[in-house]
């Protein structure tokens, strides 16, 4: 009987295809971590403009005014 057995053989392309699953995964992680997010293509969002506090006292106290 040959000494390698079909459990054996079973076994060992087990190891195999789980070793070569975990450096796939590292190295899609790698490849994922260089990659730039969608987010950070192209040109940067345009701020929101918010109106300013003092802006908005001097408009208020011109309308004041005029009434």
């Amino acid at each position: 009987m040959h000494p390698t057995l079909t459990f054996d053989l079973i076994q060992a392309d087990h190891r195999d295809r789980i070793e070569t699953a975990r450096l796939l995964s590292r190295h899609a992680a790698r490849r994922a971590a260089a990659r730039p997010v969608p987010e950070t293509r192209g040109r940067p969002p345009e701020r929101v403009p918010r109106p300013r506090p003092r802006l908005l006292l001097v408009a208020a106290s011109a309308v004041g005014a005029i009434r």
